[in-house]
């Protein structure tokens, strides 16, 4: 009896000990005076958000374009606190991720993913987004998360994401590190707003952000407040009330947007290549879609396009998984006899934008190598030898021996 009654003694010291052994109350933003907490919770934290970043960075997720990353930093800096911590700093990062996402992590690294910076289209859209991950830095949010046990996270859709090919290594590790409450993003929705009026940064352009991201067809991919989110609305009139109630400018003069669309541009591309690697081909095309209205006159969008309408008739099997995926139905065959009767139509129209796209500029070769894979397909083959020789002419293309293999296999 003795004994029992000590095992059970021991078992409450255990569960005592595995208590959270700091409170909420103790916990100050990081801009205050005495925000230096030693803390077990944060120190396990820290050590988990240093982890995930060396696999991020081992796997290749973060994206090393200095042009990218200097842009990015100096852009964050506009909009950033002072403050001092010795394990705490902010450091920005682009992640290789077409999904519409931005994640903030207690150590102080914010993550921004390719995906959500290509919906963006002002540079000061961008500074919200920016400024709201600073924000649950600053008040450390994850860490008052842990320690009142609320940490949620939409699990249900981590089967999805891998079965598409999402470049979610971290998705484990997000609950802890950044699944923040809907209180949490709202304070950080009005802390980001702080910042933007004291940086001189357009109001309504963070009210677009928000508006922006709201997700379309492809809800399923993420749990982010960037997109999923259901309260998207009341998010946007809760800002207008705040503008409103504390008397702030909201019409400032925006920036020169050239810098800010290279930038953007050059990520949009990223995205429309993992998309088509993945074969996320109604995904690519929504980039697409959307980057032909900014830049009518880039042959390289059209030839997009044009490898887009070609691939989903070469993967027919992949094409029903991703209608199926995005639209909530059934795979099954009436629905791959249905697609399979737009193949005409999505041949004739890629060929019309590899055409476009040589129109547009007559030395983007690249459409030489897609009206030839088109060929080859329909069983021309004297037509798609003519095509590969013709791409095979142009210097300095890095598939050469790959293209070249196909064009020698063609009898």
């Amino acid at each position: 009896m003795d004994r029992k009654r000590l095992t059970l003694a021991s078992m409450l010291m255990l569960v005592s000990a595995c208590a959270a052994t700091t409170k909420s109350s103790d916990v100050k933003p990081l801009t205050t005076n005495g925000a230096i907490l030693e803390s077990p919770e944060e120190a396990k934290l820290l050590k988990k958000s240093q982890q995930t970043h060396d696999e991020l960075l081992s796997k290749g997720l973060i994206i090393r374009d200095e042009e990218v990353n200097d842009y990015i930093a100096n852009l964050a800096a506009k909009v950033s606190p002072d403050f001092t911590h010795p394990s705490i700093n902010l450091n920005f990062y682009v992640l290789r991720d077409a999904s519409v996402n931005a994640t903030a992590f207690p150590n102080g690294n914010i993550y921004l993913n390719a995906g959500l910076i290509s919906k963006l289209t002002s540079e000061e859209q961008l500074a919200f987004v920016i400024a709201h991950e600073i924000v649950h830095v600053i008040n450390r949010h994850s860490l008052l998360m842990n320690i009142s046990s609320k940490n949620t996270i939409a699990s249900s859709h981590v089967a999805n994401m891998l079965l598409m090919g999402t470049n979610l290594i971290y998705f484990a590790t997000l609950s802890e590190l950044s699944s923040f409450s809907r209180e949490k993003e709202d304070e950080a929705d009005y802390g980001a707003m702080k910042l933007l009026h004291a940086s001189a940064i357009n109001l309504s352009e963070g009210a677009k952000a928000i508006s922006n991201l709201r997700m379309g067809k492809n809800n399923n991919e993420s749990a982010s407040i960037w997109s999923s989110h259901p309260d998207i609305d009341e998010r946007l009139s809760n800002f207008s009330k705040r503008v409103e109630s504390n008397n702030w400018q909201e019409q400032i003069p925006a920036t020169d947007v050239a810098q800010y669309q290279k930038i953007r541009a050059k990520l949009a591309d990223q995205v429309i290549n993992i998309r088509l690697r993945h074969k996320q081909f109604a995904l690519a095309e929504d980039v697409v879609t959307q980057e032909l209205v900014i830049t009518p006159d880039n042959p390289k969008f059209y030839f997009y396009m044009g490898e887009i309408q070609r691939l989903k008739v070469k993967h027919p099997d992949a094409t029903a998984i991703e209608h199926a995926w995005l639209y909530g139905v059934k795979d099954d065959e009436k629905l791959r006899t249905l697609l399979s009767k737009k193949h005409a139509d999505l041949l004739t129209s890629a060929q019309q934008n590899y055409e476009k796209a040589l129109l547009v500029d007559d030395n983007f070769t690249l459409s030489y190598r897609g009206l030839a894979m088109l060929a080859l397909h329909r069983g021309e083959k004297d037509q798609a030898k003519a095509f590969f020789d013709k791409y095979l002419s142009t210097k300095n293309i890095s598939d050469r021996r790959y293209i070249t293999s196909i064009r020698d296999s063609i009898h």
